[in-house]
């Protein structure tokens, strides 16, 4: 899943993405794979995804640069910014 983020008042957004799955298809990850920048959903909604998402954006309230967002999201969420 990719979603789109920006700093507030500026036009467009970065992308930022992560997996989302099901604990039974996580189960199929074989031993010894890390998996980072995942989400475990049981079941799968978009209103707990949504949730879960504004829950982690909130922590960034306190960020004063935008490089400090993408270090607090960095943990659960990829950002690729060679674009």
């Amino acid at each position: 899943m990719q979603l789109s983020l920006s700093e507030p008042g500026k036009p467009g957004g970065e992308v930022f993405s992560l997996t989302v799955w099901s604990p039974s298809s996580l189960s199929k990850v074989g031993s010894g794979r890390f998996v980072s920048q995942t989400l475990v959903l049981v079941p799968f909604r978009w209103d707990t995804l949504r949730a879960r998402l504004e829950n982690l954006l909130a922590h960034c309230g306190g960020c004063t640069t935008w490089d400090e967002v993408i270090e607090r999201l960095s943990p659960f969420l990829r950002y690729d910014d060679a674009g």
